[in-house]
């Protein structure tokens, strides 16, 4: 393992960006941040890589992109985020934030095709219902996680799910189904203690 972050450092050095394709499924917002980023931080790099469905090897260490999924439900005018799969040996982290839920069914099959040992990922935007997010999306939200709460061994919540003050009542049918597959879901804060 120390190797390998070596050998991620060394990429770092030459100054190798890994980020989401500025020229697909992407929306306006998206495009202005791509192209500042690129003028801003990215000339910095010696190589801004496009990411989406692709895999990088460091050492013993693969990092694998998914490709560009809805930032929400499908046909979110939010656009598009990509998830990360970190793998060293038999344990798989992903990161999947942005995703709201997932509302999306094909963001859904995606994490369980991954089988992430542990998957870090922004639950159901609960505080926007009837504002800006339908009920029916956010039920649906919330009932793929609960699968990925039976498939997963560990799943850390951040941001989306956690803006609304009852999101934990809200929210205790997937922790009681996470209790009964013998997993866990925690809080990023709860996680690091």
């Amino acid at each position: 393992w120390t190797e390998d972050v070596e050998t991620a450092r060394q990429s770092y050095k030459d100054k190798i960006i890994l980020a989401k394709n500025p020229k697909e499924k992407i929306n306006a917002s998206q495009r202005q941040r791509a192209w500042m980023f690129q003028k801003t931080g990215g000339k910095q790099a010696k190589v801004v890589e496009v990411a989406d469905k692709r895999t990088f090897n460091f050492g013993k260490t693969s990092l694998r992109f998914s490709e560009a999924v809805a930032h929400g439900s499908e046909g979110s005018i939010l656009g598009w985020v990509i998830m990360t799969v970190v793998e060293h040996g038999g344990e798989r982290f992903m990161f999947a934030p942005d995703i709201q839920g997932p509302m999306s069914m094909h963001t859904l099959e995606l994490i369980l095709a991954a089988k992430p040992t542990v998957i870090m990922l922004g639950g159901p935007p609960l505080y926007l219902e009837g504002f800006r997010v339908e009920k029916a999306q956010l039920e649906q939200g919330l009932r793929n996680l609960e699968q990925i709460v039976e498939e997963v061994p560990l799943v850390i919540l951040e941001h989306h799910a956690l803006r609304d003050e009852a999101w934990r009542p809200k929210m205790e049918a997937i922790f009681q189904k996470a209790s009964r597959s013998g997993h866990r879901i925690v809080t990023a804060a709860k996680y690091v203690g």
